[in-house]
């Protein structure tokens, strides 16, 4: 099994349309399977391994461990949402952060607050 089929393998098994990695990925539509050869450039590489939360060495060589099959998964949506994270500059990154604590902080308040006895 080449690269390509890995990555496409990969897609596959975690219902992930091509389209939606290429795009997240910046590649063009169609990009991953027009590679006839089986390879894919090295700085393309890193970017699919990164979107897939895989190893460059096992989509180069698939001689390590495959990706993990069995724990939480998330969806195509969860997927793109990490990836913008990662594209967006420090300061979008932060505000994110600020926004979960508050959230975290909502829900604990929620659970600390004693049961309304009117009810």
């Amino acid at each position: 099994m080449n690269a390509v089929e890995r990555v496409i393998g990969t897609c596959k098994d975690r219902n992930i349309p091509l389209s939606h990695i290429e795009r997240a990925c910046g590649f063009s539509n169609g990009y991953l399977s027009g590679l006839k050869k089986g390879t894919i450039p090295y700085d393309r590489t890193v970017k699919i391994a990164e979107y897939l939360n895989v190893s460059v060495d096992w989509i180069l060589r698939g001689d390590t461990d495959p990706p993990p099959s069995e724990g939480p998964q998330i969806t195509k949506d969860e997927y793109e949402l990490i990836v913008l994270y990662r594209k967006s500059p420090e300061m979008l990154r932060d505000a994110a952060k600020r926004i979960l604590a508050y959230r975290k902080g909502l829900e604990e308040k929620t659970e600390a607050a004693p049961p309304d006895e009117s009810e």
